[in-house]
């Protein structure tokens, strides 16, 4: 059923993974990445590659863990990730040549 003036849920998967290792260059998967991704996202993305903890990075961001928690879910679903492992192989993916 439709609303008037209440915005329909979004589906929130890429629904075309950006081309990783094709004849895109750094610079466009660079922009793909800030497209789709929050800031935020893309700085809670690099400190769990880095091996940090959640509560580290609730820490140093100034945020809460639930804070955390949220936006690691949220990556998950973009990404299609069901672990966590499998969330930093992709994030790695993403994020090489990325700065």
């Amino acid at each position: 059923m439709n609303l008037p003036g209440i915005d329909q849920p979004r589906d929130l998967r890429l629904t075309e993974p950006p081309q990783l290792f094709g004849d895109a260059g750094s610079e466009e998967l660079c922009k793909v990445l800030r497209q789709h991704f929050s800031p935020r996202q893309i700085q809670i993305l690099m400190l769990m590659m880095q091996g940090q903890s959640r509560s580290k990075i609730a820490t140093q961001l100034n945020l809460s863990v639930r804070t955390v928690d949220s936006v690691r879910t949220r990556l998950m679903v973009k990404l299609n990730a069901k672990t966590n492992s499998d969330l930093a192989l992709k994030a790695f993916a993403l994020l090489q040549g990325c700065s």
